[in-house]
């Protein structure tokens, strides 16, 4: 009998594909559990259940989570749970609460510790009063950086549970041959966006105020100054980033900056 892992995560959790393949070439049995709709999963023959929270939300609505994943947990019988994301990594261990081993992937602390905001602030206390609680029913605690295991250290967020190290989330380097090979070619996706001469800057990630999107934008104007050729594309999700997102509105009278919104299957291309 294959040993049965859950692996539970939120809106992005498809891009763990590679992971998952992996461990079941290892001989063990998968199931992944999101907020995400699943056909990624079920394209690599990965069974998918979902349930519903919301990211940006400090409310009631984590009870109801806590319900689903409890009632998902009985119906899919694991022999382990392992989780990732900020409150993903709360509400495993808070549904399990000891009746199976749970894995916390500690990814990074999230909006609350990068954000100097008033609500960022008062949240931290409650953070931390949770991630003890969740402690309580964590069997393993996985780190990706020093720092957030030195704060769990002093925190004494880590309960009777074992910690480790390991150098990120990886990456998938097969997937750049395999999109550059299945995709189309760059002359013409440059011809698409009226790039075709131009001297192009790109930047890849969550278009939020946190990875610095301002000050890019501001610093735009001083490269077009010297390098007029110069266009900025920046590629990445801001819908789902809740109070996060960098307002493109607020830019339009700085630059001709080409913004566009990358998914799986399209391209939404649009001007600040």
């Amino acid at each position: 009998m294959k040993p049965h892992l859950v692996c539970v995560g939120g809106e992005d959790h498809a891009l763990r594909v590679p992971f998952f393949l992996e461990l079941r070439a290892r001989g063990f049995q998968i199931t992944a559990v999101s907020t995400c709709d699943g056909a990624s999963f079920r394209r690599h023959g990965i069974s998918h259940k979902g349930y519903e929270f919301d990211r940006f939300s400090s409310g009631s609505g984590k009870a109801g989570a806590i319900r689903a994943l409890r009632g998902l947990i009985a119906e899919l019988r694991p022999d382990i749970v392992q989780s990732f994301d900020t409150k993903p990594n709360l509400l495993a261990p808070l549904a399990a609460r000891g009746r199976v081993p749970v894995v916390r992937t500690i990814n990074g602390l999230g909006w609350t510790f990068s954000s100097l905001a008033l609500r960022a602030l008062m949240l931290r206390p409650l953070f931390i009063g949770l991630q003890r609680l969740a402690s309580l029913w964590t069997a393993a605690t996985v780190f990706q950086n020093r720092d957030d295991q030195k704060f769990f250290h002093r925190y004494r967020l880590l309960g009777h549970g074992t910690n480790c190290l390991i150098p990120g989330s990886g990456i998938d380097i097969g997937a750049f041959a395999a999109a550059q090979h299945l995709g189309p070619p760059a002359a013409r996706l440059r011809q698409e966006f009226g790039l075709e001469s131009a001297e192009v800057i790109m930047f890849v990630g969550r278009l939020t105020r946190q990875k610095g999107i301002l000050t890019l934008l501001k610093a735009v104007p001083k490269v077009l100054a010297r390098r007029p050729n110069a266009r900025f594309v920046l590629i990445g999700p801001w819908q789902s980033e809740g109070r996060s997102p960098s307002p493109n509105r607020k830019f339009g009278s700085l630059v001709p900056t080409l913004w566009f919104w990358a998914s799986a299957a399209t391209y939404r291309p649009f001007w600040v």
